[in-house]
């Protein structure tokens, strides 16, 4: 891929070509999370698909994308500038903590028929994460999948 027409692609033109890749790889869901291989918050430019793919700077969230719809979940520090970098894309924002708010793994729950496939990036997962998606997801109905995409 060119490097300098990704750079200039908007944040909804990066999450459709990713929902390109999902439906070619058949995944219904893709979660991207802040960490990298080794679960630090602040990562180096390498690991920061989060930041990329939403175009939120902040050093702790994770975006979830299905084809049908897109969130950013984030913590107090960040309400502020989130709401401000994802304006304008597709991107809901999610405020962690907040009443009536669900978390990343209830979410996926609610949109998601069953049989749906999860896909991520296994290096930037914890196996405790890995075990709460799995509880939460419920294997039987979501297959998870840990590909890199």
């Amino acid at each position: 891929m060119n490097i300098s027409k990704e750079i200039k692609m908007t944040i909804n033109q990066r999450i459709d070509a990713l929902c390109t890749i999902m439906k070619e790889t058949k995944i219904d869901t893709y979660i991207l999370p802040s960490s990298d291989s080794h679960q630090s918050e602040y990562v180096t430019d390498h690991w920061r698909s989060r930041a990329w793919i939403s175009g939120f700077s902040g050093s702790a969230g994770t975006v979830v994308i299905t084809q049908n719809a897109a969130g950013l979940w984030t913590d107090g520090r960040y309400f502020i500038q989130a709401e401000t970098q994802i304006s304008s894309s597709y991107l809901k924002l999610f405020k962690m903590t907040e009443p009536k708010v669900p978390t990343v793994n209830q979410w996926i729950k609610e949109q998601l028929p069953q049989g749906s496939t999860i896909g991520f990036d296994v290096s930037l997962f914890s196996q405790a994460s890995f075990k709460t998606m799995k509880k939460h997801g419920n294997p039987k109905n979501f297959p998870i999948t840990g590909l890199k995409i």
